[in-house]
């Protein structure tokens, strides 16, 4: 049995499980009280954006239970069995685009867990802006704000002077800043283009859309499941696995008499 921490791709998870003749069951973190019966006697572990020092982790270790993990475990830098979409690379693809639309500042706006998505994000970011001569500016809201932490954030961000261009990590952090940065009289994508590391219904269906970068949930689950059955097998790693992901330009920054 196999073991998912959190919702992230359960839908392509069960259905590539059940093809392989396993089951997969979803449970709360075990290191909380009350724990779950069944959470300590499965026979393997996807454990999803480890946070530095996770006590999961640190459970499923002093128990020698097999596990992998969703994105890169920030406090074992040697440890290899983990997957997650090409972070990096998409979000270079989103500076890059924004670059060629004339973006000449370009804000982030990451969450505040401390694990591999936020670390590793704003690092690409800071890297990113060193080589093309812009200063960075980084916001933090935590995920748990939704759409509401983007709106506070997007009034922040226009106090400070309004960029050309603005990334936030997940949809509902976006649709935020599109609500504040439109009660602010900013307009997007004409004063500020708007995207988002990661897509959904708030992206999509926002005014206007918000272009987005597609996870491709069913490759990455998929990398996931084959590391995890090699480890429950004692064979030697294959990861750690770079999937791809798609960048969808959407209207929020498209501007007109651009190459982007």
């Amino acid at each position: 049995m196999i073991e998912a921490p959190f919702e992230y791709s359960i839908g392509a998870a069960s259905a590539q499980a059940m093809d392989r003749g396993l089951s997969l069951m979803l449970v709360p973190d075990p290191t909380r009280r009350p724990t779950p019966p069944l959470a300590l006697s499965l026979d393997g572990y996807i454990v999803t954006m480890p946070h530095v020092d996770d006590p999961v982790i640190a459970l499923l270790e002093r128990r020698g239970i097999p596990y992998v993990t969703l994105g890169r475990d920030p406090s074992r830098p040697d440890f290899t069995d983990w997957a997650t979409e090409d972070d990096g690379s998409s979000f270079r693809r989103v500076y890059d685009h924004f670059a060629a639309s004339g973006a000449r500042s370009i804000v982030l706006l990451r969450g505040t867990d401390p694990n591999a998505w936020n670390i590793d994000s704003e690092a690409t970011y800071r890297a990113w802006c060193e080589s093309a001569g812009i200063t960075p500016r980084v916001y933090m809201s935590a995920e748990r704000a939704g759409e509401q932490g983007g709106e506070d954030i997007a009034h922040a961000i226009v106090d400070d002077g309004i960029p050309d261009a603005i990334l936030c990590h997940t949809g509902r952090q976006a649709a935020g800043v599109l609500a504040g940065l439109t009660a602010r009289g900013v307009a997007v994508p004409d004063r500020t283009m708007l995207a988002a590391a990661s897509d959904s219904e708030h992206t999509r269906h926002s005014r206007p859309a918000i272009s987005a970068v597609e996870l491709h949930a069913g490759e990455t689950t998929l990398a996931l499941l084959d590391l995890l059955q090699a480890r429950i097998a004692g064979e030697p790693s294959a990861g750690p696995v770079l999937t791809t992901a798609r960048f969808r330009v959407r209207a929020s920054s498209r501007r007109t008499g651009t190459n982007a």
